[in-house]
């Protein structure tokens, strides 16, 4: 039989054991949606727009916008592309080490392409556009669509990767637990929580008893 002390403890360590690692899952599931957001080449996509695309309206250069449009938009997309694939297979590599090469190229290669697409849908969604507008006719529900599709694309897929790829559990979860990347903080653990205090709580009796005697 476990004391009455013990069990009080249990009440109040165990709730704050769950909900700790509720938050650090939050945490890391919030890092593998950050990894899927190719910051650098926005940032480019940013400084070359309101640098060299201010005046695309103006006649006399509207050849040479277009022109350099064409220029670095597919040279920025081959970056965004190789260095996110790089980037993710050699991260996928150290975090989830327990997945097979194969698994690791093609998920990198897949992750690449989610970011190559948030590139091209968030450049085109801030700053109005600017620099799409020199080519494209701009609509701003368009960019609106895409923006949001795209982040919800971002959220499914980071989903995936952290909850059922990266973690081998279901895809929805441990409906008795909370799912996570690196296993299940489940029924069976918070068991297993409550008789590690049983068993202590028997030992230190026993111990106390012993002394007694």
């Amino acid at each position: 039989m476990i004391s009455l002390d013990m069990l009080i403890i249990y009440l109040l360590i165990h709730p704050c054991t769950v909900f700790l690692t509720m938050v650090h899952h939050l945490f890391e599931y919030s890092h593998t949606i950050r990894r899927k957001i190719p910051l650098l080449t926005l940032c480019l996509q940013l400084a070359v727009a309101n640098i060299f695309y201010r005046g695309c309206d103006t006649e006399i250069f509207s050849g040479y916008y277009v022109t350099g449009f064409w220029i670095y938009f597919p040279v920025m997309c081959t970056l965004c592309l190789l260095w996110e694939i790089f980037d993710a297979i050699n991260t996928y590599q150290k975090i989830y080490n327990h997945k097979s090469k194969r698994s690791i190229r093609w998920y990198g290669v897949a992750s690449g392409s989610v970011s190559l697409w948030t590139y091209v849908s968030v450049s085109y969604f801030m700053g109005n556009g600017r620099s799409y507008d020199c080519v494209f006719t701009y609509d701003n529900l368009t960019a609106n669509i895409l923006f949001y599709t795209t982040i919800l694309l971002v959220l499914c897929f980071s989903y995936i990767e952290y909850y059922k790829w990266g973690s081998d559990g279901p895809l929805l979860g441990n409906y008795h637990g909370y799912g996570s990347g690196s296993g299940y903080v489940s029924i069976s653990e918070s068991d297993d929580y409550y008789s590690s205090f049983v068993n202590w709580g028997t030992t230190n009796r026993s111990i106390g008893a012993n002394s007694v005697c």
